[in-house]
């Protein structure tokens, strides 16, 4: 009886944990299709159950998973960067990771990145909607050439269209593999263009979820996630 009752605890446990639902769009390697697979993902995962939660993921398209999480159809989007226009109607959660993002050119003609001002008169690919630090909108002493994705971006980098580009660290080893495209073509700064911290966030009107960030922010406390970042004095 006594080995019955050992074995039934971590079900007893699992099941008197609260249900919460997240969304997120697809975004290789940290949110997948295939379930538990994803970086974030399995990140997540463990943070909320040690917060006494068991997440739920949908993933969906960016713009839908939003609204979805600002009329409280889901509870948190999962992967969210904070701006000050987020800030407005989201309530996020501290930094459960950071986006790494360095500038990538080719290896025949490296670009010794050191900081903003040494971009000064080069064409940069940057990806559609990305806001990879909170002045690049006010950057201008560069060129911006908007791409799709990161595996466009890297198209045209070997097409030399661009000097180089912008690109998340794991998004760029993830990229590389699945296309079979050796790293060695490429010149990857050892000093960050940006570090971007990533967030839980749900609305600012869902109270229940506010308290749920909350108690994840426990979690992230004892665990001390802080920035990777090697960055210059700009």
């Amino acid at each position: 009886m006594r080995l019955f009752l050992l074995a039934f605890v971590p079900f007893l446990a699992q099941g008197s944990l609260i249900t919460v639902k997240g969304t997120q769009d697809v975004w290789p390697p940290y949110f997948q299709e295939a379930p538990d697979t994803g970086k974030a993902q399995l990140i997540l995962i463990d943070i909320f159950e040690h917060s006494g939660f068991q997440l739920d993921i949908k993933l969906q398209p960016w713009n839908r998973a939003l609204k979805s999480v600002r009329t409280m159809e889901n509870d948190v989007i999962l992967g969210a960067w904070r701006t000050r226009e987020r800030e407005r109607f989201l309530y996020f959660s501290q930094p459960y990771y950071w986006n790494e993002i360095v500038v990538l050119s080719r290896h025949e003609s490296p670009l010794q990145y050191s900081s903003h001002k040494s971009l000064t008169g080069l064409t940069i690919g940057v990806q559609r909607g990305y806001r990879y630090s909170d002045d690049f909108e006010q950057l201008t002493n560069f060129k911006k050439y908007e791409v799709s994705s990161a595996e466009e971006g890297i198209e045209k980098l070997i097409k030399q269209r661009v000097d180089a580009i912008l690109v998340d660290k794991n998004v760029l080893t993830y990229t590389l593999e699945k296309a079979r495209v050796n790293r060695d073509l490429f010149h990857i700064s050892t000093i960050h263009f940006s570090c971007i911290p990533l967030h839980v966030a749900t609305s600012k009107e869902n109270s229940a979820a506010k308290k749920h960030i909350d108690k994840i922010n426990i979690t992230l406390s004892e665990r001390q996630v802080t920035s990777p970042c090697i960055q210059a004095n700009r």
